[in-house]
This record gives C-alpha cells, structure tokens and sequence, in this order.
C-alpha cells in the first residue's frame, strides 16, 4: 500500500480481498479499482515461457526459496507448450473466477484489456489516473507511457517481455489446443468483454 492506493501483481486473489470469504478484511467492491486483463491463451503462452519451459524459463528464481522454483521449473521440463498451457488452464479459470467476483456488476472497477493499452499506453494512463481522481501532468503521463511502452523488435526467450504483441497463441499453440482453451474460457471471458 503506497498513499492508501493497494497494488498486486497478477496473483491469486487473497482471501482478504475476496468477498466471497469470511476472512475478508477490504472488500475491493467498497472503493475504486481497476483490473488488468488478458486473453487467457496469451497469458498461458506468456507463463509458460516465464515458468514453465525448464532450464529456458525467463523469470529469475525468487530469493526466498529458489530450491523450490528450481524443481518447479525442472519438472516442467519435458512438457510441450500445449500440454503445458492445458494443463496451466485450471489454475488460471480459478484465478479469473476469482477476479470477476470483485467485477462483476461492480460500478466501482474498470476493466482494462492488455489488447487495448499495448499500443497506447497513454490513453490507458489518462483513463485509469480520471478513473482514480488522481491528478497529474499530462507530460508526466507522456513521459511515464514512453518509458514503458516495451515492444521487442524480435523474440527473445531469455527475456521476460519476451514478445508481449497480442495474439502470440496462435503461432504458439496447436488449433486442437486453441480450441478447447477457448471453449473453456469463453463464457467467463464475456464478462470481461471479450470476445474469443
């Protein structure tokens, strides 16, 4: 928490948030928030290549515990990509189930789409910082959009924005596992406002 805003990486929603659970401590339906989503067969093509590729995995092993990412990564190894992101699937239709208890019918939350804020980041500052009530200098957010609008002029596995255009599943995945993915996510998806 910096200045009474909360910010969490794409994590599992924690219990403390989660209205669903007794244990809630901030219910993220009471204030205004925001959410980043993405096509989840983009997201699943992005972790494996994060975390689930072995010894080619990009994300750097945590301080805290690094034996145990180690066997994680090990251990994924010898999977494919498809089977990979199939498998990776559950996990992260629970995630965004989560999600979407704190969104849906919520006045208080805007969705944002990767799709939509990778090629003009400025609009997605402007919009989330009118949509907060937070007040800044159009040339900071200027400066701010530049300094971060990363687009990789080629593939690089050994980095962790390794390509980051959308769409990257299907050179990446099989039609056969493109297919159930969607049927999968579909009807979940549509309350984010996608359309798969």
């Amino acid at each position: 928490i910096v200045n009474g805003y909360l910010y969490l990486g794409f994590r599992a929603l924690p219990e403390i948030l989660n209205p669903e659970y007794s244990s809630v401590v901030l219910n993220p339906r009471d204030y205004k928030s925001c959410l980043l989503v993405r096509d989840p067969r983009d997201c699943l093509v992005s972790q494996y290549f994060s975390w689930g590729g072995g010894a080619k995995s990009s994300h750097a092993l945590p301080s805290d515990k690094p034996e145990k990412f180690r066997e994680l990564y090990e251990s994924q190894a010898s999977r494919d990509i498809d089977d990979y992101a199939l498998a990776a699937s559950h996990g992260l239709h629970a995630k965004l189930s989560a999600y979407l208890t704190i969104t849906h019918n919520n006045p208080n939350v805007k969705v944002f789409k990767y799709e939509d804020i990778y090629f003009d980041k400025c609009k997605f500052l402007t919009d989330m910082l009118e949509w907060l009530k937070i007040s800044l200098d159009h040339q900071k957010i200027e400066k701010i959009a530049k300094k971060n609008d990363i687009r990789p002029s080629e593939e690089n596995h050994q980095r962790h924005i390794r390509k980051g255009s959308p769409g990257d599943y299907l050179e990446k995945l099989s039609e056969s596992t493109i297919s159930q993915l969607t049927d999968r996510f579909n009807d979940l998806m549509s309350d984010f406002g996608y359309s798969l």
